[in-house]
């Protein structure tokens, strides 16, 4: 415990004082991939109801890969298990947990298996959603670890924290980035 708030404050005092979302993004994505040890990992944010993001980083893999990846990510962009952790164990076994930030739906949806071959496809072990605001939201797509390990409940925990501490980072960046265009 002592180790998730130290990586907390460090990950804050990192982000809290960038004030643009790309900026953001990027160290916020390094930060996952440093302190977790990941092969490769992306960040994407949409706006409303766009099937295509508004920004997105990666680190990993290639532009084109990261591009074919979201473009096969749209079908699952307004099913309701995306708004779920979603852990891949293996090629045809997945886990799906609420995230703190969302509801758990009652039942699982179709589709829910698709979303793990997708992350498994690309490499990907966990997809943690980001609720920015009502109109702004998106996802984290995480490699799978370098020591080639699978997540523990312990990480997924650490995570789910980190990914909230990002949401409330982006929507402080998004609230300024407005009153500076205004």
């Amino acid at each position: 415990r002592v180790y998730h708030l130290n990586t907390l404050y460090e990950l804050n005092q990192e982000i809290s004082t960038l004030r643009n979302v790309r900026e953001v993004l990027e160290a916020s994505l390094l930060y996952l991939i440093g302190v977790s040890g990941l092969r490769r990992g992306l960040i994407a944010i949409y706006k409303n109801d766009e099937l295509h993001p508004r920004n997105f980083v990666y680190r990993g893999m290639r532009k084109d890969t990261a591009t074919r990846w979201l473009k096969q990510l749209e079908p699952h962009l307004k099913a309701p298990y995306i708004r779920e952790v979603c852990v891949v164990q293996d090629a045809t076994e997945y886990s799906s947990l609420p995230s703190p930030s969302y509801p758990s739906p009652s039942r699982r949806g179709e589709g829910e298996g698709e979303l793990a071959g997708l992350l498994k496809n690309y490499q990907f072990g966990v997809w943690l959603p980001l609720e920015v605001d009502e109109q702004t939201w998106g996802g984290i797509a995480l490699g799978e670890k370098l020591s080639e390990t699978t997540f523990t409940e312990d990480d997924l925990e650490l995570l789910s924290t980190i990914a909230i501490n990002i949401q409330n980072v982006l929507s402080n960046v998004s609230l300024i980035e407005a009153l500076n265009q205004a």
